[in-house]
């Protein structure tokens, strides 16, 4: 009854079509937010993993520094 009083001066059918294709429209939208999500997942990832694989570089080249630092106060 609600409906019916709500939807008075509009034919029933047309209504209907238009909220089913916004029904539609917003399952694409979220079906586009999931994936969008889970590439910012992967890409967040796979900087993340990027950014510890540089760290580790660097700690390796400051070790091999002060290696030579050592070389060179014994050697030199």
């Amino acid at each position: 009854m609600r409906v019916d009083k709500a939807l008075f001066g509009y034919k029933a059918d047309q209504v209907h079509r238009y909220v089913s294709s916004l029904e539609a429209e917003l399952k694409l939208l979220e079906e586009r937010q999931q994936e969008e999500s889970a590439a910012y997942e992967r890409t967040e990832t796979e900087l993340l993993n990027e950014i510890a694989d540089l760290e580790q570089g660097l700690t390796e080249l400051e070790r091999m520094e002060a290696g030579l630092r050592q070389w060179i106060q014994r050697n030199g």
